[in-house]
């Protein structure tokens, strides 16, 4: 994800300047293959639960994905006890029908239009970095870089504002900190997603209805 500089290379450069990045674009199922590589990452660095994990963020739109398909068949086809755990976490996402919000919603029901997602992650990546010179040195923090249960009981109250005043306020700030950019901005290009197909819908509807 680093270019030969070291500076962060942000994938769909100049999405944002498209209008539409759904799944009638020719170039759809490239731009959602290229967004699961931080996925692919954990999975090579011994995330077996990477997939499963992708596809209940993403929804049906990364079964596509060539990498997906291959893991899926090489579990498949190892059959042993590790392998069919997996494939059944995999089953059990695509399966539930339980209503939630956000990554929790139903797995037929999530829909992508990555038109922001660059946006998205860029900001992330800085709120990220933000947090990172304000808490760097904090033992908490170096632990793990998206802890947010110290935020009730912070070691250093002049930082806990700072970071306050990162956020806008206190309430946001667990939602922005507690997961990787590349997660966060996955779900809001889903959200982004659910609503363009809702007013589709709508607007179909009304269509059909009319005099």
């Amino acid at each position: 994800m680093s270019n030969d500089t070291g500076n962060f290379k942000f994938p769909f450069r100049g999405i944002s300047r498209e209008k539409f990045y759904t799944e009638e674009d020719p170039k759809f199922y490239e731009k959602v293959e290229e967004i699961s590589y931080c996925w692919l990452e954990e999975l090579e660095q011994g995330n077996l639960h990477a997939v499963a994990a992708l596809l209940k963020e993403g929804g049906p739109a990364f079964f596509h994905v060539p990498w997906i398909q291959e893991q899926i068949r090489t579990w498949e086809e190892a059959g042993d006890e590790d392998s069919l755990n997996l494939l059944q976490e995999i089953e059990k996402i695509v399966t539930d029908k339980s209503h939630g919000i956000g990554s929790q919603k139903p797995f037929g029901e999530k829909r992508l239009m990555l038109k922001e997602y660059d946006t998205y992650l860029h900001r992330f990546i800085e709120l990220c970095a933000k947090r990172r010179r304000i808490c760097g040195d904090c033992p908490r923090f170096q632990e793990d870089s998206y802890i947010v249960s110290c935020f009730a009981d912070c070691d250093f109250p002049e930082r806990f504002e700072k970071l306050k005043e990162v956020a806008g306020d206190a309430p946001r700030m667990e939602t922005l900190f507690q997961y990787p950019p590349y997660v966060k901005a996955l779900r809001l290009a889903v959200l982004d997603g659910e609503i363009f197909w809702k007013r589709k819908k709508s607007s179909r509807k009304a269509n059909s209805s009319g005099p």
